[in-house]
This record gives C-alpha cells, sequence and structure tokens, in this order.
C-alpha cells in the first residue's frame, strides 16, 4: 500500500476515471485501514478485489479497441490484455497508483 499513498494524498475534489486493482489480501486490507480505497474511489476509480484476471481479462473484461491501461503486470505483449489496437503501459506500483489518481498517465 506505500505506493498508493503518496498519490491517495490529493486535494477533495481531485477526479479521475480508472481502476485500481490490489494484488493481494494484506495490501488491500491495509489500504482499507489507511482509508486510500475510499480515496481512490472518491476520485472515480473503480476498486476491485484481488484477484488474477486484469492482465487476461478474467475480471472485469478486457480493453476495446483504442482503450488504454497502466499496468503494473510482466505479461505485455499484442492482445494479452483485450483487443490488438489496446494499449498498455507497463509502470511502476507508484506510477500506476498516481495514474488511477489522476486519470491521465503520470506521476504525482
Amino acid at each position: 500500500a506505500e505506493h498508493a499513498r503518496d498519490p491517495a494524498d490529493l486535494p477533495p475534489g481531485a477526479e479521475a476515471c480508472s481502476q485500481a486493482h490490489f494484488y493481494s489480501n494484506e495490501i488491500y486490507l491495509q489500504a482499507i485501514k489507511e482509508g486510500l480505497i475510499e480515496t481512490f474511489i472518491n476520485a472515480g476509480a473503480v476498486v476491485s478485489t484481488p484477484t488474477c484476471g486484469p492482465c487476461l481479462g478474467g475480471y472485469m473484461g478486457i480493453l476495446a479497441e483504442g482503450e488504454r491501461c497502466v499496468a503494473t503486470t510482466n505479461r505485455n505483449f499484442v492482445g494479452r490484455m483485450g483487443h490488438i489496437s489496446s494499449e498498455i503501459y507497463l509502470a511502476s506500483p507508484y506510477v500506476a497508483a498516481s495514474s488511477a489518481v489522476l486519470g491521465k498517465l503520470g506521476a504525482i
């Protein structure tokens, strides 16, 4: 959850349209206890429970033609997360968390 702390420290009213996904129950629970989940939801992010589905579209669907995604997965090949013209940007957990809050690729 440490990678989500700085990006979550934004002024009230910051908005994003994104998905935040945590890869273990331990990190997910820590983020809940620290109030980070509420911050991401208030910024417009869709927060999912820990699972191994996003990298292959097994959870919450796959990317459509032209959609973009910031991911921390080590799987980045054409068609892995959806349509062959979708764009997947590999990033550190910090940049992924920042991007979820910002609603665009970037770091806070």
